[in-house]
């Protein structure tokens, strides 16, 4: 088995591609209030072609965090977006 280092990087929102269309409901409205009270606690799992492998309700939430409560996302987000890539 193969061991494989996860490093941790930050992007900038624009960078970031959904894979799949995520409505927002109430449930990602609830995360964007978690996510600007508490920050996030697992990073986003992306591609190398920084496309969100897994974080896509994550992300979605950060995305209306931004254009809703900018200030609360600066907050949370100072260096950007917390990532690790998945090398397959």
């Amino acid at each position: 088995m193969k061991k494989t280092a996860l490093n941790l990087f930050y992007l900038q929102l624009e960078n970031l591609t959904l894979t799949k269309d995520v409505r927002l409901d109430e449930t990602i409205k609830a995360l964007e209030h978690d996510i600007a009270e508490h920050g996030l606690i697992e990073p986003l799992v992306v591609r190398r072609s920084f496309v969100v492998d897994s974080g896509n309700r994550r992300l979605r939430a950060i995305i209306h965090l931004y254009y809703y409560d900018n200030e609360a996302y600066h907050k949370q987000f100072p260096k950007g977006i917390p990532c690790i890539e998945l090398n397959l």
